[in-house]
């Protein structure tokens, strides 16, 4: 399960990486909410 994890979340990270490249600090904000929620989930 850790591996699709990972996988989804690499997945997940290319997307967000898109949509928030032009704005440092909404994906900071954004990764700090995954990596949060990765912590739960893990």
């Amino acid at each position: 399960k850790a591996g699709s994890f990972s996988s989804h979340f690499a997945k997940t990270s290319k997307v967000l990486k898109r949509i928030f490249h032009q704005n440092n600090c909404s994906m900071r904000f954004i990764y700090a909410i995954l990596f949060a929620t990765a912590t739960a989930i893990l």
